[in-house]
């Protein structure tokens, strides 16, 4: 049996789609290269996306940057009870929309129209019967009465006959 290596070069020639994009990922893996700056190392990809190079600067992780950033106050909100009440808004639900679904399987009847016509005949309902014994009730499957003993005489004539 060969190895992984001579089976995957093969597999290669056959499927090169998948494995192209697996190389590709693989690629891109091993330019993920550590820059040191500073006290900080930062892991990144060393390729440009969408024409910028993207860089971990020491700058962009100070204190100083972050103070400046949330230094003005930001006051709190008025609680519930300060809040200016309008009489005149009434605030209803949203109209509710009926989503799309399978249609009925009878259609509605206007008021007008007649439910039933008295000359149409329903369809008879005939019991089942067990194909054993010609009962009603239940089925051949469901029968719980023993099965009939037939004799070996019947048995071995019905074989020579088919």
């Amino acid at each position: 049996m060969a190895n992984c290596i001579e089976e995957d070069s093969n597999i290669m020639f056959q499927r090169p789609t998948p494995l192209m994009m697996v190389e590709q990922v693989m690629e891109k893996m091993f330019k993920c290269v550590v820059h040191h700056y500073g006290d900080f190392a930062r892991e990144y990809a060393n390729f440009k996306k969408s024409g910028y190079q993207w860089r971990a600067n020491e700058y962009d992780y100070e204190n100083e940057l972050y103070e400046t950033c949330y230094s003005p106050v930001i006051y709190p909100v008025n609680g519930e009870a300060l809040w200016t009440k309008l009489d005149d808004v009434d605030l209803q639900p949203p109209p509710i929309k009926r989503q799309p679904r399978r249609p009925k399987k009878k259609r509605n009847r206007e008021v007008g129209e007649m439910v039933r016509d008295e000359t149409h005949l329903k369809r008879a309902n005939h019991g089942i019967k067990c194909s054993r014994f010609h009962k009603e009730g239940h089925n051949k499957a469901t029968c719980k009465l023993p099965q009939p003993v037939v004799p070996l005489t019947q048995v071995a004539e019905g074989a020579s006959t088919q």
